[in-house]
């Protein structure tokens, strides 16, 4: 099959090598990708035309070159990341309702920076998530202990929420406030309840140059129906809710995010450790790859939804 092209950044002072949309399968379709560059806050940079909607107040600034935010890619797909945006609990974007936004595999990332973790929440990053027949899955943030947080998916198939959905959790005190992290959920379960699905939750602390640790959920291991406030029984699938999606808050402005966020990008598929935007290349492989090419961003969708 045909590959997207790959880049190389710097993401820590260190600058280590990363590849950011390393080698993506052409089945592997960009959704949606929310860069928030100066001049294009709101634009969709997949080319589908999902743009944002801004409501409310949300703090559109340029990179940190210090502090919060700092240790976000300087480089992005070959293309210069300068800008950012900072909400501050208030304000929030949504882009329209889409069949697009849901699917039984897909993979969701961002660059986060969490303000103070308020406790008993859940401070979205982003998702198809809203209330009633609007809820189908969203990432966020969640209060741990005393001033740090854990990685939580939110993911639902019949649409009432997670006391008849799930939700899922890195292990605690995995996110500390005012520090820069990759967070990313890969959600694959396409088999309906089989043994083959799984959820993987990846999380890499930028600030500390830190390596990209996962936590694995599957029907095999036993903890995809267990913990938290899973079902009884098995996940058949994600619900495709009539909400919007949104960003830094749930599509009903609830659950606002605090903090920093960048590069929200949301794909068809559950893309591989080495198809993430942070996924470290084999020896060598950057040469062959090449250094600051743009990276193709694919929209085929899978003409199939639950």
């Amino acid at each position: 099959m045909s590959k997207a092209s790959s880049s190389i950044v710097c993401l820590s002072a260190s600058c280590a090598l990363v590849t950011l949309v390393a080698a993506v399968d052409a089945s592997a379709g960009v959704v949606a990708y929310y860069r928030f560059e100066p001049g294009a806050r709101t634009t969709d940079s997949s080319g589908n035309a999902r743009a944002l909607t801004k409501v409310d107040t949300v703090n559109e600034i340029a990179r940190p070159a210090t502090g919060n935010g700092s240790s976000f890619p300087a480089t992005v797909g070959g293309l210069p990341n300068e800008g950012v945006i900072s909400p501050t609990g208030a304000g929030y974007y949504t882009a329209a309702d889409d069949n697009a936004f849901t699917d039984n595999s897909f993979t969701i990332e961002a660059f986060v920076n969490a303000g103070t973790i308020a406790t008993n929440t859940t401070e979205f990053i982003a998702g198809h998530w809203g209330t009633g027949d609007a809820r189908s899955y969203g990432l966020g943030i969640s209060q741990a202990a005393s001033g740090t947080g854990k990685l939580r998916l939110l993911l639902d198939d019949d649409g009432n929420g997670p006391k008849t959905g799930f939700f899922l959790d890195t292990d605690a005190s995995t996110i500390a406030p005012d520090t820069d992290y990759y967070v990313a959920a890969v959600v694959d379960i396409n088999s309906g309840g089989g043994t083959a699905d799984s959820i993987t939750l990846y999380i890499k602390d930028l600030t500390n140059d830190g390596p990209l640790t996962s936590k694995l959920f599957s029907q095999t291991a036993g903890n995809l129906t267990t913990g938290g406030t899973t079902p009884s029984t098995d996940v058949l699938g994600v619900f495709n809710g009539t909400g919007p999606f949104a960003v830094a808050a749930t599509g009903a402005g609830t659950s606002l995010f605090s903090g920093i966020l960048d590069e929200v990008r949301l794909s068809d598929a559950a893309l591989t450790s080495n198809q993430l935007m942070v996924a470290v290349p084999e020896p060598g492989s950057a040469a062959a790859l090449g250094v600051g090419l743009s990276a193709t961003l694919l929209g085929r969708r899978r003409s199939s939804k639950r």
